[in-house]
């Protein structure tokens, strides 16, 4: 918080009062009704297999696969995010 001081009165004051005030950028959260999902029988399992593995994971993978220094598998690792 940044304040001013008023020399004549010898009083420190601060600029602004917002952060007495509610945030007016606040937005309260909706009442949403909780979602129930169990009538989905969804498979966990099923869906591991098309998450893609992250770049440290791939990175390591490369290295250790085709002996490849770490600047080499990072730049493969990017060129593969980026396509």
């Amino acid at each position: 918080m940044s304040a001013v001081y008023i020399i004549n009165i010898k009083f420190l004051k601060s600029p602004r009062d917002k952060e007495e005030k509610q945030d007016y950028r606040y937005m309260p959260e909706p009442n949403l009704l909780p979602l129930n999902l169990s009538h989905l029988q969804l498979n966990p399992p099923d869906y591991r297999g098309r998450i893609p593995s992250l770049p440290e994971a791939e990175r390591t993978m490369l290295m250790e696969k085709y002996q490849i220094n770490l600047e080499i598998a990072m730049q493969l690792v990017v060129g593969i995010l980026m396509i």
